[in-house]
């Protein structure tokens, strides 16, 4: 900011210059501004902690919300329903080339053959299908257990039950791929899962009987049984869009 300066030249008053330079100010007019500054944020301050939004609790305010939490506690919350809905991809999504039909494998890992014997019988399969699946038993090094090689005519014949303890077992290692990545669907109908006239009756009775159960939870794992009583490709493609 600038300054004026008068000079006298030979006894002339010559006309005032601006000059530039600094604005100084005086050190009272300094401490009287610091001072305004400094009461104004004491005020503010005040103000803020005296504020009026949180006051203290009192035995008024708690009973009262005490009374606002009982009732809406005992009020009325109408029903909730629920509706489930399948949801599948479009049937051109889903795989038309289902590769090789091999034979199923089971691995035990970890276990004798004897080991996997006991377990079969204890999950309830029967005497002579257990003769038949033993009968291929090899070992397997890389998981230091054993492989089975059950028939399909093996596979048909478990219950229910047998094959929801045996499968579940087997699903606990992702090379039984089968059993770990089983097809599932909650819900305790068959129809909310294949639908009431999706499948021809022949398939429909067949995936049905090979089912199983556990927790409020369906699974299916014999994609390789289906593939060697249905052919036609567009009937295994509805099976897997459900």
């Amino acid at each position: 900011m600038g300054k004026l300066k008068k000079t006298v030249t030979n006894g002339t008053d010559e006309a005032p210059v601006a000059t530039t330079g600094t604005l100084t100010l005086s050190r009272v007019w300094l401490f009287g501004l610091a001072a305004l500054i400094t009461v104004s944020l004491l005020i503010d301050g005040a103000v803020y902690l005296n504020s009026p939004t949180d006051p203290p609790p009192s035995a008024t305010s708690e009973a009262t919300s005490a009374d606002v939490m009982a009732e809406e506690a005992s009020g009325v919350w109408g029903t909730l329903e629920t509706s489930p809905i399948v949801i599948s991809p479009p049937i051109e999504y889903v795989p038309m080339n289902w590769g090789p039909l091999g034979m199923p494998e089971w691995y035990f890992p970890n276990a004798s053959a004897d080991q996997a014997r006991s377990f079969l019988e204890s999950s309830g399969v029967a005497a002579g299908d257990i003769a038949s699946v033993m009968a291929t038993a090899a070992p397997a090094p890389a998981v230091q257990g054993v492989v089975v090689r059950p028939s399909f005519d093996v596979i048909r014949r478990l219950s229910p039950d047998t094959r929801a303890r045996v499968y579940l077992q087997l699903g606990k290692t992702p090379l039984n791929a089968d059993q770990a990545a089983s097809y599932r669907f909650y819900g305790n109908a068959v129809d909310d899962w294949l639908g009431t006239n999706l499948l021809a009756p022949s398939t429909r009775q067949l995936v049905e009987s090979l089912v199983y159960r556990q927790n409020g939870f369906m699974f299916f794992a014999d994609m390789s049984l289906v593939r060697t009583q249905v052919s036609e490709i567009v009937e295994l493609q509805r099976l897997v869009k459900r």
